[in-house]
């Protein structure tokens, strides 16, 4: 057993969530993950240099993701390989999270700088518009929860039910905000504050610091997974209500166990079984494949 949260059974890592954080009669939470391994995701001659957010692509069987420094979005395989480069957004800049519109699947692609979603058609000729978070309908709710200072929006994470089209966008920090939006992305219907008292909480940083960056909608369980770069660990938060389940994230590189630095995208395969991670670690940047139980 490696501290609380994780063992080792032959050359499985298996990952537990935080002790005294579970409500199982609020939802169906997930019991455990265990690592499955893990491959480099920083290619340079492609592109892709700064990985952030990462979604399932429907077309390929594979991923899309996008890059900090980067315009495009890029296609992958299930080992993280580039497989393609889409077309360059006009506008898109320091895009951090990529998300699918069930039905026309026109990617949404957060992009932190502008605090925008840029909704692109996914046939040509790729008609792109831009979403300003705070001059959606029902932005006085989030103007609100930042205390009146659009300075402390830093929008990180993206993901959308893909049966009912409601969009969820995460703010990094200070505050940590989970907002909700309608599937046209003509109104804010809800913002949560996802504080310690929900579960947020890391033993490895203060409040004040702990991040949310990535975001996965997961049907089956009836909840998001949220990844957090400086608490290096993932958040399940049952959307029924009730605390957040916490997973520090682990992976083992040879004969060591190691805690993923800097994770941002994640996403869930189709049946829900398999959770997929991307850290943004410069040359060291990997793609970690996790089974859910």
């Amino acid at each position: 057993m490696i501290g609380a949260f994780a063992g080792l059974v032959g050359a499985t890592l298996t990952l537990w969530p935080l002790p005294g954080r579970t409500d199982a009669g609020r939802a169906d939470p997930p019991r455990q993950l265990t690592y499955i391994g893990s491959y480099p995701f920083h290619q340079g001659k492609a592109g892709l240099k700064e990985p952030s957010g990462l979604t399932l692509d429907p077309v390929s069987g594979g991923f899309l993701t996008v890059s900090d420094d980067s315009r495009h979005v890029f296609r992958t395989d299930d080992a993280g390989k580039v497989t393609g480069v889409l077309p360059k957004i006009d506008g898109l800049s320091d895009p951090e999270g990529i998300a699918l519109a069930p039905g026309t699947g026109r990617r949404l692609i957060l992009a932190e700088e502008d605090a925008a979603i840029f909704a692109v058609d996914a046939a040509p000729p790729y008609t792109v518009q831009r979403r300003a978070l705070l001059e959606i309908p029902g932005s006085d709710m989030l103007r609100d929860a930042l205390g009146g200072d659009p300075g402390r929006l830093g929008p990180e994470g993206i993901t959308v039910d893909p049966v009912t089209g409601t969009v969820w966008v995460v703010n990094e920090r200070a505050p940590r905000l989970l907002v909700e939006l309608s599937p046209g992305l003509d109104e804010i219907r809800a913002v949560t504050a996802l504080t310690s008292e929900l579960g947020f909480v890391s033993r490895d940083v203060a409040d004040a610091r702990l991040d949310v960056s990535g975001l996965a909608h997961d049907r089956r369980r009836g909840g998001i997974w949220m990844s957090s770069d400086t608490g290096k660990c993932l958040f399940f938060w049952p959307r029924r209500g009730g605390p957040a389940h916490r997973f520090d994230l682990l992976w083992q590189d040879g004969e060591d166990i190691r805690r993923i630095d800097n994770a941002e995208g994640v996403t869930l395969n189709a049946a829900g079984d398999r959770l997929f991670v991307v850290s943004d670690d410069g040359k060291d940047s990997r793609f970690f494949v996790y089974g859910i139980d």
